[in-house]
């Protein structure tokens, strides 16, 4: 769940230095959902909602459930309904 604790604690990494990399697996590791993640880093300004569903896709704290995700959309693809990961 996002909270605005979670939402402060995030703008204090940011603010020392701390890399998106390691802010998306903290947010993993808080128990956040990919959707939650891309959201929180599309709120704190660190990339458009394009391109932090590319870093949260493509994380390694992420990579147990790439494969998965990928032939999800791979699928819906085949439907004619889906998006890049």
């Amino acid at each position: 769940m996002i909270t605005d604790d979670l939402m402060n604690a995030c703008r204090e990494m940011v603010s020392r230095g701390v890399g998106v990399e390691d802010i998306v697996a903290t947010l993993r590791q808080r128990g956040l959902s990919k959707v939650q993640t891309i959201k929180v880093l599309f709120d704190l300004r660190l990339a458009d909602a394009y391109d932090a569903k590319k870093l949260v896709h493509d994380s390694p704290a992420w990579a147990d459930v790439r494969e998965r995700d990928e032939e999800f959309h791979r699928k819906l693809d085949e439907l004619g309904g889906g998006s890049d990961p």
